[in-house]
């Protein structure tokens, strides 16, 4: 009767530690350990088993907080995104009107995004002195001054001493 009860006890304690040690990662405890790993018998077999639910638990954990960070990257790439475009958009609202002192920031986490900002803001300073300097000869040749020209020094888009060139 004594020799039943060891062997009941030899099996029925780490049942019951591979139990507990379960329950503990089904709750979320991912540093659980399980005990008897390394025999040979059918609790060995239960213990590694149980080692692999708590590997793949480790890694479907890993993977979503992943999946939680690419998200949180697309939610803030979105956000900046939007804030290039309403940039865009009122800086070029405001360069049709007339005004071209509006800006689009170039404060961007994202290069790409600095990059769109300063190729726009490249193209309204450069509209902007070439209707400067339209707008002074135009106002020297009202005023009779028919000597003033355009000095063509124009970078980017369109190349404005082009155009005057090929005039004259």
């Amino acid at each position: 009767l004594a020799g039943a009860w060891a062997v009941g006890r030899a099996i029925a304690g780490p049942l019951e530690r591979i139990t507990g040690a379960l329950s503990r990662l089904a709750e979320g405890d991912r540093s659980v350990a399980f005990e008897g790993a390394a025999r040979r018998d059918e609790i060995g077999s239960m213990a590694r088993a149980a080692d692999v639910f708590k590997t793949n638990a480790q890694e479907v954990e890993a993977a979503r907080v992943r999946a939680e960070e690419e998200a949180k990257k697309q939610s803030a790439r979105a956000k900046a995104m939007s804030r290039l475009q309403a940039a865009l958009k009122d800086a070029s609202q405001a360069a049709a009107a007339g005004d071209f002192a509006g800006r689009v920031p170039q404060n961007f986490a994202e290069a790409e995004f600095n990059e769109v900002a300063q190729g726009a803001n490249g193209l309204f300073d450069v509209v902007e002195r070439s209707l400067d300097e339209v707008n002074q000869v135009m106002g020297a040749v009202a005023a009779g001054d028919l000597a003033r020209s355009l000095p063509g020094d124009f970078d980017g888009a369109g190349d404005l001493e082009l155009i005057y060139t090929k005039k004259k």
